[in-house]
């Protein structure tokens, strides 16, 4: 009888691949790493690495090459709530975020929490 062992590992792996396959389609389609990236150094307070992340991405939202749900979640990281809302209207305008996606997405959750307009 053949050593069942390596039929195993390959069984754990392929489990470990849909469990980080489901892990993914949980995230939605953006993936948004430079965006989030930018929110993880603004809540270490590693304010060298949020304006060296920010210049980039300000320069794609100025030619009007970002994705106006992940310019607002950049916009929210660094604390320009006014503009993060403008863009979270502009995604919402162009069908790139739903009502669902502005009532659940963590990363507004600290806009959700704060503003006494919010549905």
């Amino acid at each position: 009888m053949a050593d069942p062992g390596p039929r195993r590992g390959r069984r754990a792996r392929w489990q470990a691949a849909i469990e980080a396959q489901r892990t993914a389609d949980s995230l939605g389609l953006r993936t948004g790493t430079r965006w989030l990236r930018l929110r993880a150094a603004q809540a270490r307070g590693d304010r060298a690495e949020v304006e060296r992340l920010w210049r980039p991405l300000s320069a794609l939202m100025e030619l009007g090459e970002a994705d106006a749900f992940d310019a607002a979640v950049a916009h929210l990281a660094v604390g320009r709530r006014d503009l993060a809302v403008s863009w979270l209207a502009r995604a919402f305008a162009e069908g790139s975020a739903t009502l669902e996606d502005l009532r659940m997405a963590p990363e507004l959750d600290s806009l959700r929490t704060t503003s006494d307009s919010w549905p």
